[in-house]
């Protein structure tokens, strides 16, 4: 039996320069340990001793809030990660996408999260900074073709969350503009109050969006409950399904990773399901 490339998700920091309305990955009050080298280092030791790691095809998936505002904790996170053998990708709003240039050649994947075509739109869902300031698509293109000019082998993929505000756009040729090998579409997970979107708009954004040729993976609210492992700020592994996170009782970087994954509602199966081994275009695990 073929074995499953793992991912783990590492929400590095809460802070971001932009206030998507429905982004859950908010913790305002929770400790940050990407500052400190030495949890860094353990943390990452752990998750690499794990029974679900395996050298050079493991990934490990740098999330937020938007990391690419603090370079200076970003980088040992990177180095780190890249000397214990993980695989290496990063989802990101692409506001600082230069930023990454100097480590790029580190990466297999960047995720850019592109919910709208529509500066308008843009600044409703909060997709911009807080004096209103979008980052144009042509900015975007710009930013991904230096990333691609100094790493060639380079994923792109283009993540996009159906809300309330973009549920009626065709984003297909935004998609072809920047040149997308892959593409996420989440439905927006009630939060914070907002329930959502209606299945109508979902269905409805699906058919405006699918296209033949685009490795698409889609992800209602049922496929994204327990089939993630999650890491939060301060360490410890995480799952969504209900109104609050369940944690696991440690940090990672206090206790070995298999030890705290047996406290955690992760459903295997369901993220297999996620990557269909026997579809070839989802068998990178992207």
């Amino acid at each position: 039996m073929e074995k499953t490339n793992y991912v783990f998700n590492w929400h590095v920091t809460s802070k971001c320069n932009y206030h998507c309305h429905f982004c859950y990955s908010e913790w305002e009050k929770m400790q940050e340990i990407w500052d400190d080298p030495q949890k860094v280092a353990a943390l990452l030791k752990n998750l690499s001793e794990s029974r679900l790691f395996e050298k050079g095809k493991t990934r490990l998936n740098i999330a937020g809030g938007e990391a690419t505002i603090n370079m200076k904790n970003l980088v040992p996170v990177i180095e780190t990660a890249w000397s214990k053998g993980f695989v290496l990708s990063i989802i990101t709003n692409g506001s600082r996408l230069e930023n990454l240039i100097p480590f790029i050649d580190k990466f297999s994947m960047v995720g850019i999260s592109v919910d709208s075509a529509s500066d308008e739109n843009n600044v409703k869902i909060g997709r911009c900074t807080g004096k209103g300031e979008v980052m144009t698509f042509s900015e975007l293109c710009k930013k991904v073709e230096a990333l691609r000019a100094a790493n060639p082998g380079l994923i792109i993929k283009i993540n996009s969350v159906v809300n309330a505000f973009n549920w009626n756009e065709n984003l297909l040729g935004q998609l072809k503009s920047v040149g997308a090998q892959k593409y996420k579409i989440l439905r927006q997970m009630p939060f914070n109050g907002d329930k959502g979107i209606s299945n109508d708009q979902w269905r409805h954004f699906l058919e405006l969006n699918r296209h033949p040729e685009l490795n698409t993976v889609i992800e209602d609210n049922e496929d994204m409950t327990h089939s993630y492992l999650m890491i939060a700020p301060d360490g410890r592994f995480f799952q969504n399904g209900g109104t609050e996170y369940a944690y696991s009782s440690h940090s990672l970087w206090e206790k070995p990773a298999d030890e705290l994954l047996f406290e955690m509602d992760f459903d295997e199966e369901k993220f297999k399901s996620r990557y269909n081994l026997s579809d070839e275009k989802k068998n990178s695990n992207f």
